[in-house]
């Protein structure tokens, strides 16, 4: 068999604006036989213009070919010409406002040349807005299971006629054979009834009629989540249902196989070693996501501006804690007073809304300074001193400033800026709690007429970076003591005033003087590249610097860096000191060969020695290569032999411990040089005192980024930002321009003074040898004190390497993530280079858009915080956990955040949350989270338990989805808990096996649904029996069915949420189920004059709660009920032992023969609910007493 099989990327280019990302995308796939094919509908030149400029660097792996329509065809037509040209086995179809991470396709390959039997490749996939901005998932590309996945196609079939949500994704996404395509394609995009929607969907339902799908659990791909190409449809939606109507109609005319339940499909893992199949409730899946993803912020929106604008709005505090503010503000050390200054330079009427915002604050401002270019007298307007507005302003504060008293620190704004409501409390707090401050800045986004733009998230103090241009921007606030203490603004530094002086406090006080708030606590009217353009902030950036460099006596040289704005510093230093290049063999000859070459042809220092180390299996014309150069390398070059097996980190340790240099610079056999002075700039970094280590950019052979520093916690333990990201590109805040520091860089290029290397003992060999190394070394060169600096003027070229799969590696690499966590998690979750506010989960430098609940400003709890993982919205959910943290919230007895997903063990050390609630979690996935969970995260871990899972009655619809090991990841989820929470004493009994600690908490209803319900008696024209509930009800509800016949004359039969089909010709009223929320008033509207809660005589029955009875009771509703566990107690009601139609048919005609005794008795149930089940006082505590530690 062709273990590499050619593949054909082809694309239908229509629109050239986005083409050219699409095309780099693919030629730039890791994978060595490529087969592109460009079908340039588009008519113009500009698509032929874009492929000639890349055909000038093609890779030598890929052919690429231009063909032009004779005439516009239209997309179908397109995709039709782009498969005809095909050539390869396998096929992708990627639309030109799409594109593809490099490893897409060799991982995509990988799962077809293993599974004959699969038909579909796809992956995990991001979904952008117009402007290219990854959007946040929704329904259409959550993960539903977790690890590399197979779906038995048959399966999904059946669930498509029901549910037509496209989770594999489209065309751009997935990789098939060609053959398959080949016979396909033409009767979906160019016969009489051609599909546009649904093309890939329905493409898709062919191919799963031969075959299953295998779905990569990697994002490796971004699709346009509104297609341009599916713009030009006149009709849409009408075209949707005509085609989905067609689908449906094909899906229902299928031979084969089918699903045994619709919406149940079967999977297992695309690993070899797995083949029994398990079953899925993925049609249940989509409706708790259906019913939860709105819990995310922008999963409703089509674009990044809506989504930021929908995210600001949840920056804000619910009614619960706006209460607690008086109580947490008094438990503050101290209590700032701030005042506002406002510089009002242009007086266009702007100052109105900076005032307005401050009034509206929750921390009120002590006084508001304005000076302003408007008035020519001073003028005392409430709190509001307004000042004539000097044109040497700064000196003029200088002066104010020290005669104002009775305030602690000063912010300064500009007129027409507006604070968030919560600013000057978050500055207020955080003084309180950082002894340390003397100067603070803030994130803040743009103001526009229609709404706020473009946030920027600034890292935490980072001195490099701020060498290189003020990206703190202009929002800063001061301390009254320090801005005297020295000597306040330079006063001729215009708007660069404020930025001298925080060099001047990190000077004299260290960089922990500077705070960042990482919240946008600005809208800003002049947006922060407009003010970075100003000719003060541009001009007079260098000499700013200058005067700082200066006062630490150091020798630089500044020069503009890639705009005028930026400085390229270039420090100084006497001599040359002896650099060893370690260069540790990897067994690949010609990247050896080539890095060599380079570095010795190319590097302009020459104070440097080459040490290649060698382990003793590497292969026989690796060594004989080495060998040879041993012979002739002199001083300059020289090989060590290391012991066979030896791991990267003992390769570079040994290599160390032989170099004769003053400093050592790692260098990976797989970078070339690209520039001569590369060597020299990073040494000028390395020889600085604060600096511990420097790092290069790394960038792949088509200029585009592969290391550009690396982010604590990013996709796993750490990532490469901006990785894939265009030659040219400035990159976030610019990033990509400017020298800056970073918590960690790459090892592949690094340099690090000889002495500290030694100092810290090298690299780690052990478990963090495979990933992490480097970070590890990083780290701990920070914690004695060290900066870690990355610099774009030092670029080398990096060869990635295709790795075969590797089971061994993937072992070790998991090792080598929890053995980082266990170190350096605190770390992991805060890197100060970083800020909270972006994604840790994608795309580096992305918005971490998070939750439209639980948003947590403040440094520290004042209250106990608990982590809520409902396991839905529905009853469960909203009883067992929602409802009780809604309610201690507002007794303020403690906070809480509440997710329905599976928040990262980072997401989770970000929260620090005291406690966390799992509930429902007895999957094998699951379960392994709260196993992480409990080696990582010191918060107390409750198992909430409603439910006797291990034995479920046969007709209960959630049995089939049960995992055959449930009773071993049931017990394995409970015992890595601190404690078991459970319903009844029922359900404690039957578990008591499980756990030594289990604490009964009863199930309560919430007094503002449940309290003041009214229901009308005699509202039929016979009396009125019903029943009312949940959906999984069917075996408890056929008890009754002979009850039910037998007394359809006699009685109105009501039913609510569920009623099975051998009941429906009986009953008079059936009323689908509701929303949670509309479900009290809908169960109170039902009028019943008797309520009736049969359950099968069955265990899992005794341990439910006694939740029915509750809800009856809150309506007035007496009951008649199975005398079952659940239901024993206190409570005025009838009970049916046996459950015998004879029983039921008794008790039901002893309530119907005396309805106002019947009456009393729902009267008397609704006064013990009341008193004894509704969440207040002694309840509450008995709820945080149960999540709390002894």
């Amino acid at each position: 068999m062709n273990t590499t099989p050619l593949v054909s990327i082809v694309i239908p280019a229509l629109d050239p604006k986005n083409f050219s990302r699409a095309l780099n995308s693919a030629v730039g796939q890791n994978y060595p036989a490529l087969d592109v094919v460009v079908c340039d509908d588009s008519l113009g030149d500009e698509i032929r213009q874009a492929v000639e400029a890349v055909r000038v660097k093609l890779p030598a792996n890929v052919t690429l070919r231009h063909v032009v329509n004779a005439k516009a065809l239209g997309l179908n037509a397109t995709v039709n010409e782009c498969v005809k040209h095909a050539r390869g086995e396998f096929i992708k179809v990627l639309f030109d406002e799409d594109w593809l991470m490099p490893e897409h396709t060799p991982l995509l390959v990988d799962v077809l040349v293993r599974n004959p039997d699969i038909s579909i490749a796809s992956s995990q996939r991001y979904l952008s807005d117009p402007s290219n901005r990854i959007m946040p998932n929704r329904m259409e590309n959550s993960g539903f299971i977790a690890g590399d996945t197979r779906f038995k196609g048959s399966d999904l079939l059946s669930m498509f006629e029901v549910w037509p949500v496209n989770f594999i994704g489209g065309l751009s996404n997935v990789l098939m054979r060609r053959a398959d395509v080949a016979r396909l394609i033409p009767a979906l995009t160019v016969s009489e009834a051609p599909f546009e929607v649904f093309l890939d969907l329905m493409l898709y339902c062919c191919l799963l009629c031969q075959g299953d799908v295998g779905i990569v659990d990697k994002y490796l791909a971004v699709e346009r989540l509104k297609p341009l190409r599916l713009a030009a449809i006149p009709d849409p939606e009408a075209v949707r249902e005509t085609e989905y109507q067609a689908m449906v109609q094909f899906l229902s005319g299928r031979d084969g196989e089918r699903a045994e339940k619709i919406g149940g499909v079967r999977h297992r893992g695309l690993d070899a070693a797995v083949t029994q199949w398990e079953e899925v409730g993925l049609g249940r899946m989509f409706g708790v996501q259906a019913d939860t993803m709105f819990e995310q912020v922008g999963v409703n929106c089509d674009n990044y501006d809506a989504v930021y604008e929908q995210w600001l709005q949840c920056r804000d505090f619910t009614p619960a804690q706006l209460q607690q503010l008086p109580a947490r503000v008094e438990g503050w050390p101290r209590q700032a007073k701030i005042i506002p200054v406002i510089i009002d330079h242009l007086g266009d009427g702007s100052l109105q809304a900076t005032l307005d915002s401050l009034a509206a604050q929750t921390w009120s401002a002590e006084a508001v300074l304005v000076m302003s270019a408007t008035v020519s007298e001073p003028a005392i307007v409430g709190n509001t001193l307004t000042m004539p507005l000097d044109r040497d302003w700064p000196r003029q504060l200088n002066s104010m400033l020290r005669e104002l008293d009775g305030y602690d620190w000063f912010c300064l704004l500009r007129a027409g800026d507006e604070l968030t409501a919560h600013a000057l409390l978050l500055l207020a707090e955080r003084i309180a709690e950082r002894d340390s401050m003397q100067a603070c800045y803030w994130d803040e986004d743009a103001l526009e007429t229609d709404g706020h733009r473009a946030p920027v998230f600034r890292p935490d103090f980072n001195l490099d970076m701020l060498r290189s241009y003020p990206y703190v921007g202009r929002g800063l606030a001061f301390s009254r003591e320090a801005f005297i203490e020295h000597d306040g603004f330079a006063t001729d530094l215009l708007e660069l005033s404020p930025h001298d002086l925080i060099f001047r406090l990190v000077e004299k006080r260290g960089p922990h003087a500077i705070e960042h708030i990482g919240e946008v606590l600005m809208h800003a009217r002049q947006h922060f590249p407009s003010w970075l353009g100003e000719s003060s902030v541009r001009e007079g950036n260098a000499a700013m610097v200058a005067r700082h460099l200066q006062r630490l006596a150091l020798d630089v040289d500044i020069t503009p860096g890639v705009i005028r704005l930026i400085n390229r510093i270039h420090y100084r230093h006497p001599g040359q000191p002896l650099v060893s290049v370690v260069v540790a063999s990897q067994g690949r000859l010609r990247g050896l060969q080539d890095c060599l070459e380079s570095l010795l042809e190319r590097t302009a220092y020459t104070q440097f020695e080459v040490l290649i180390v060698s382990a003793a299996d590497e292969p026989a014309e690796v060594r004989d290569w080495l060998q040879a150069m041993a012979q002739i390398g002199g001083a300059k070059l020289r090989v060590v032999a290391a012991p066979a097996a030896s791991n990267l980190s003992a390769l570079v340790n040994l290599g160390a411990v032989q170099a004769r240099g003053d400093y050592l610079l790692t260098l990976s056999q797989d970078c070339v040089v690209l520039d001569a002075g590369w060597l020299d700039e990073m040494l000028a970094h390395g020889r600085r005192h604060e600096v511990g280590v420097v790092g290069a950019r790394l960038q792949a052979p088509d200029g585009s980024v592969e290391h550009a520093g690396l982010v604590l916690g990013l996709r796993g333990a750490v990532g490469s930002v901006f990785v894939g990201e265009p030659a040219g590109a400035a990159g976030y805040l610019h990033r990509l321009q400017v020298v800056q520091n970073y918590s960690a860089v790459s090892q592949q290029c690094l340099l690090i003074e000889k002495a500290l290397f030694t100092q810290l003992n090298g690299l780690e060999e052990g478990d963090l040898a495979h990933g992490f190394a480097d970070v590890d070394l990083c780290l701990r060169a920070g914690q004695q004190g060290y900066l870690v600096v990355w610099t774009p003027y030092a670029a080398l070229m990096v060869r990635r390497q295709e790795q075969a799969p590797d089971s061994n590696a993937l072992v070790d690499w998991r090792q080598c993530q929890r053995a980082a966590f266990n170190r350096w998690l605190p770390k992991l979750a805060r890197d100060p280079a970083y800020n909270k506010n972006l994604s840790l989960m994608g795309a580096s430098f992305t918005m971490n858009v998070g939750l439209r609940n639980g948003w947590q400003p403040f440094a520290r709890h004042a209250l106990p915080f608990v982590l809520g993982l409902p396991i839905n919205k529905g009853a469960v959910g909203h009883y067992r956990l929602i409802q009780p943290l809604a309610e201690l919230e507002r007794a303020g007895l403690a906070s809480s955040v509440i997710n329905f997903g599976t928040p990262s063990i980072l997401e989770i050390e970000r929260i620090v949350p005291d406690t966390i609630v799992f509930q429902g979690r007895y999957s094998a996935g699951p379960v392994d989270g709260i196993a992480q969970v409990k080696e990582f995260s010191k918060a107390f871990r409750i198992f909430e338990l409603d439910d006797y899972l291990l034995d479920v009655p046969a007709q209960n619809e959630h049995r089939r989805y049960l995992h055959r090991d449930i009773r071993e990841t049931l017990q394995r989820g409970v015992g890595l808990c601190d404690r078991l929470v459970v319903s009844t004493d029922s359900l404690a009994d039957a578990m008591s096996s499980m756990h030594n600690d289990i604490v009964v908490v009863p199930n309560m209803l919430p007094p503002e649904r449940w309290r003041h319900l009214t229901s009308q008696r005699r509202a039929g024209k016979k009396p009125r029996v019903g029943w009312g509930g949940g959906t999984s009800h069917t075996g408890d509800l056929l008890l009754i069915k002979d009850v039910v016949m037998a007394l359809a004359d006699e009685v109105e039969w009501v039913f609510l949420g569920m009623c099975p089909e051998e009941l429906r010709p009986y009953v008079h009223e059936y009323h689908t189920a509701v929303p949670l929320e509309l479900y009290p008033q809908k169960m109170a509207s039902l009028n019943l004059d008797l309520a009736l809660a049969p359950l099968e005589q069955h265990i899992f029955n005794d341990c439910k709660s006694n939740l029915r009875l509750l809800e009856y009771g809150a309506c007035g509703y007496p009951v008649v009920c199975t005398d079952t566990r659940s239901y024993r107690g206190d409570f005025p009601v009838t009970r049916v032992l046996t459950n015998s139609t004879h029983e039921w048919l008794e008790a039901i005609r002893m309530h119907l023969s005396d309805l106002d005794a019947s009456a009393r008795m729902g009267d008397q149930l609704r006064e013990a609910v009341q008193r004894d089940f509704m969440f207040h006082g002694p309840a509450l505590s008995r709820w945080l007493k149960a999540w709390m530690p002894s």
